[in-house]
């Protein structure tokens, strides 16, 4: 099954998108964690993601096409949630051992 130029730069697109919340992600992590060994991983991750990004963007652009410009403020918050939901049940859970202990 052949795929369309559009369609391929739809999927590209996608990618970017997907690249870019990555991205943010990672760099929101890096900003937030206390370890500088994971504060150095998550930095890299996030320029990681801008890289593809940028390169997925070139190929767009030489199929013809414009590249998506960021990516889904949805998955952003959404990421950003799963996190702080994450670290809210984590402190609930130690705080309830501690309970158990005493």
């Amino acid at each position: 099954m052949a795929v369309n130029r559009e369609e391929l730069i739809e999927g590209l697109n996608d990618l970017i998108e997907t690249c870019r919340d990555g991205e943010k992600g990672f760099q929101t992590a890096a900003e937030h964690v206390k370890d500088a060994a994971l504060k150095t991983y998550f930095s890299d991750c996030s320029v990681q993601r801008a890289q593809f990004a940028s390169e997925l963007e070139s190929e767009v652009r030489q199929l013809g096409g414009t590249a998506a410009e960021s990516g889904s403020v949805s998955a952003l918050s959404s990421g950003l949630d799963d996190y702080q939901i994450r670290r809210h049940r984590s402190k609930r859970q130690c705080n309830r051992r501690r309970v158990r202990a005493w």
